[in-house]
């Protein structure tokens, strides 16, 4: 009978979280009704990540069914779909964090190089003709499109494209 109460308890929660001191949360659903029993507990869920400030925004494909090895005592397993790390992606490109400025502040100075017309001649010839000699540069590197997860036999990976925008200082 507490099992019972247990697994309803679960199920019917609210199924929204929000991280405290942060504007990002996430949704999730019960895909399966959460199993309790004396030696383990199996929930099955799927969340959607989101910011506060643009709602939640879904990627363009569904739930996944994940699938669980029971056999296994003692221990905690997790698997994640890739629908919910692809809304963890999409609302990171969504919020700007996926947005990076590098500029000579990041670059140690023992380093020998710098982010200046003079250290970057090489790949891009005739920069320092334009500009001048050591004219620091800064790079925006910014994805144009939400990065993509995926999930093949023995692989993990992640599809990321981004523009790189170098700008001369002055």
């Amino acid at each position: 009978m507490i099992v019972s109460e247990v697994n309803s308890l679960i199920f019917n929660s609210a199924g929204l979280l929000v991280i405290p001191s942060t504007s990002f949360g996430f949704d999730f659903a019960y895909s399966a009704l959460p199993v309790v029993t004396d030696s383990q507990v199996d929930v099955y869920l799927n969340a959607t990540f989101f910011d506060t400030v643009f709602g939640v925004v879904s990627p363009n494909e569904g739930f996944a069914d994940l699938l669980i090895d029971t056999s296994t005592k003692a221990c905690v397993q997790m698997d994640v779909s890739q629908y919910s790390i692809d809304s963890l992606f999409l609302t990171l490109h969504e919020a700007g964090i996926l947005e990076i400025l590098i500029d000579n502040t990041l670059i140690p100075s023992t380093s020998a190089f710098s982010l200046t017309t003079t250290g970057l001649e090489s790949f891009f010839p005739g920069l320092v003709a334009a500009y001048g000699e050591d004219i620091p540069m800064s790079i925006l590197a910014a994805t144009h499109v939400a990065p993509r997860a995926f999930f093949d036999v023995d692989q993990i990976g992640m599809i990321l494209s981004m523009d790189l925008h170098f700008n001369v200082e002055g």
